[in-house]
């Protein structure tokens, strides 16, 4: 039988595979940049992952809303960071061969792609999002923890340091001293929001593969608190619950139709990290609003956006934790040699009886006046257009919503969620 090797996939929206701490702030120097150009990487290779990015967020968050209901009916906010996940398994395409890579190469749309411009794109995508400062804080972490009685391959680990700087360290998994190593580094590259990724080390753990990502923003025209007041929020089921509802007027990038209204809401003072609030009408049915966010409609839904003078907007103040396993999900969009008997991780270590044992994603987000605050941690374990609407144009997230923080530079979606009681 072959032993399960772990490799923990943890993403802060927890993406684990193991980072190193990255803090890149204005006036700060970007490791990400000094690898990019010693690398000999073109600062425009992101482009080459760009629509691959895009898809797999939106089958993510199709498979998270299935994951997160009961009955077809939303149970719980959800918040993800396709950023974070895709990261992760990146680092993970490194090791595999054969089908185990063509499955996962197919579901990440990196089908079509190179091995060496996946890493080019990732490299250079994180040198261009860490390079925008202006306001913005996103520290952004790599990392592989690894049993010291396996030995992984130099090419495997170097280009995990070379392409996703990542941390490489190798540890006695019998002591529980490595699982407080990999926790800690979880806590200070979330900056203490994501306290625990692993609560145990089993004797078949073998590595421990993690992305973190941080993200602090102020708004670029923050909400003045002295004009947030009590109102309600109406859930799915019609209740009304009490919330702080964030207020302002001005102009903002909107898009409305039959469906929804939209907003950007821009960070820093560069303005061009943003959140896009999506709210459906009074009279649209739920799930059907959510469709909108399929592979087929995504990119549509969420341009198109044009410079207009908002009446209000109402954002009711919002945070929460989201922890999913990805297995299953994972399985649901074609991978699934990898968490088999069948998996094929060669390019990672010679020992052939491992495979994926876990993918474990955790995310935190709170929204106020201020800005927003963020984190994402992703395991990966292996074991051995305005539409006439009449005046006043306005959005008013009094029900349900779907929110992103998306960098209109490199179209790149940082996190992703949905909120239906805030």
């Amino acid at each position: 039988m072959k032993k399960i090797i772990s490799v923990i996939v943890a993403l802060t929206t927890l993406f684990m595979l193991t980072v190193s701490f990255v803090s890149c702030e204005a006036g700060g120097g970007n490791i990400w940049e000094d690898n990019r150009v010693r690398l000999g990487v073109d600062k425009d290779a992101y482009k080459s992952i760009k629509d691959a990015n895009e898809t797999f967020s939106a089958k993510m968050f199709g498979e998270l809303l299935k994951g997160s209901s009961e009955n077809g009916v939303l149970k719980e906010n959800v918040s993800f960071s396709p950023l974070s996940i895709s990261f992760a398994l990146a680092m993970t395409y490194n090791g595999t061969k054969a089908n185990t890579r063509q499955e996962l190469g197919e579901a990440l749309g990196f089908d079509s792609l190179s091995t060496e411009e996946i890493n080019a794109g990732f490299l250079s995508l994180m040198s261009v999002l860490t390079d925008e400062a202006g306001g913005i804080r996103l520290d952004i972490g790599n990392a592989l923890f690894g049993n010291k009685d396996v030995t992984f391959k130099s090419n495997f680990t170097q280009t995990v340091r070379d392409y996703y700087n990542g941390h490489y360290e190798s540890l006695d998994f019998s002591n529980s001293g490595s699982k407080d190593t990999i926790n800690k580094w979880v806590r200070d590259t979330t900056n203490g929001k994501i306290k625990e990724i692993v609560s145990q080390i089993d004797p078949d753990n073998v590595l421990f593969i993690l992305n973190a990502i941080y993200f602090d923003a102020e708004w670029k025209e923050p909400f003045d608190k002295e004009d947030t007041d009590d109102d309600t929020f109406t859930l799915l089921n019609g209740e009304e619950i009490p919330v702080k509802m964030m207020k302002t007027s001005g102009d903002y990038h909107y898009k409305a139709n039959e469906t929804y209204r939209a907003v950007k809401m821009p960070y820093g003072t560069k303005g061009n990290v943003n959140m896009c609030i999506f709210v459906p009408r009074d009279d649209v049915n739920f799930d059907e609003f959510l469709s909108l966010f399929n592979e087929e409609s995504f990119k549509d839904t969420i341009s198109d956006f044009k410079n207009t003078s908002l009446a209000y907007l109402h954002i009711p103040r919002f945070g929460f934790y989201y922890t999913r396993d990805l297995e299953e999900l994972m399985k649901n969009i074609g991978v699934k040699d990898i968490f088999t008997n069948d998996a094929d991780l060669s390019d990672m270590t010679d020992r052939p009886d491992i495979q994926v044992s876990r993918i474990l994603h955790k995310t935190y987000i709170r929204v106020n006046e201020r800005g927003t605050e963020a984190a994402a941690v992703t395991n990966v374990l292996i074991d051995a257009g305005d539409d006439g609407d009449e005046e006043p144009i306005y959005v008013r997230a009094d029900r349900p919503f779907v929110f992103m923080i998306r960098d209109d530079i490199t179209e790149s979606i940082l996190f992703m969620g949905v909120v239906i009681e805030p």
